[in-house]
């Protein structure tokens, strides 16, 4: 990276953190603090509004905003990758946002880059593999400022295993994305817990003036590790004959497959999965072509399921 595109970087940086230490800086960017204590004076000099405060960091003044900069071929690429895979995405109001917001980047492009993106878009698709979705009735932004501003959201809810629809009152302390639909993680006052609520599911959606303590509820990074901890996950290992390897090549991933080492007439095939009931299930239908290595838990599962279908159809 040159000096200019290291500059307009700080810039950059400055106007999204609100302080920026010089020892970060010089850690970033691979070079010394008196580097960044030029760069800096650099700045000051070519008029960008820069406060340095001993023992604290560099800030800007919140007003100041940097004139349109040139993107590299390679940024534009990412910003059209990251667009295609939005416009993957199963929520409509997601998908309009990130539209309108890479239409303004497109407009400050020049006329090549403009060119490129044109010719790219013909050349890259995402295929749309989420599964159906409805539109989230526009609650996603009144969760997102309810989020931002501390409000107590009221919310009727339809749980997928009830069918029914239960009324809450919940404390949001964030948002999450997997298995293709949004999810508000919260304090529910129902339930005195958390809970995960997908918000497709959320029938009705509104916040009052109520607002809460965020001090009081865990933050969504805690929410999320402590969620990580208490799910347990099993390795499973196997042996599976070399003929009957590239069926199982095909579906490994979908299974959790982690690891793989090629021995003389077999595989040895490692795998991550949170049921061991699914697996034995799968186990069963490759039949004598793979040998169960562990745990024990899913030996025990694939005997209890075979004794099973021997009392079922009394074999003898």
């Amino acid at each position: 990276m040159n000096r200019l595109e290291r500059l307009t970087t700080i810039v950059v940086l400055l106007q999204q953190q609100k302080v920026l230490r010089a020892n970060d800086l010089a850690e970033r960017f691979d070079v010394s603090k008196r580097t960044i204590y030029r760069d800096m004076k650099v700045l000051e000099e070519a008029g960008v509004p820069i406060m340095g405060d001993a023992g604290v960091g560099y800030s800007i003044v919140r007003e100041y905003n940097l004139p349109p900069v040139h993107f590299s071929l390679e940024e534009a690429n990412a910003l059209l990758i990251a667009a295609k895979l939005v416009e993957s995405l199963p929520d409509d109001l997601v998908k309009n946002h990130f539209k309108s917001a890479f239409e303004k980047i497109r407009a400050v492009m020049n006329w090549p880059q403009k060119l490129h993106i044109e010719q790219m878009e013909q050349v890259v698709k995402v295929l749309h593999v989420w599964p159906p979705n409805e539109v989230h009735k526009g609650y996603f932004d009144l969760v997102q400022k309810a989020l931002l501003e501390s409000k107590v959201l009221k919310i009727s809810y339809l749980s997928s295993y009830k069918n029914e629809v239960s009324r809450r009152e919940v404390e949001p302390i964030g948002l999450t994305f997997y298995s293709g639909y949004w999810h508000l993680i919260a304090w529910c006052r129902l339930r005195h817990d958390y809970r995960d609520f997908r918000i497709d599911r959320i029938e009705r959606c509104e916040a009052g003036t109520e607002t809460f303590e965020k001090g009081r509820r865990m933050e969504l990074d805690e929410y999320l590790s402590n969620l990580r901890k208490n799910h347990r996950v099993f390795k499973v290992k196997i042996l599976i004959d070399k003929e009957f390897y590239p069926y199982l090549a095909n579906i490994k991933y979908g299974l959790g497959f982690i690891a793989e080492t090629e021995r003389e007439a077999v595989y040895e095939m490692e795998f991550l999965t949170e049921s061991l009931h699914y697996f034995a299930q799968m186990v069963l239908t490759w039949g004598t072509r793979v040998q169960l290595l562990e745990p024990p838990e899913l030996i025990q599962q694939v005997h209890f399921m075979l004794h099973e279908l021997n009392n079922y159809y009394k074999i003898k």
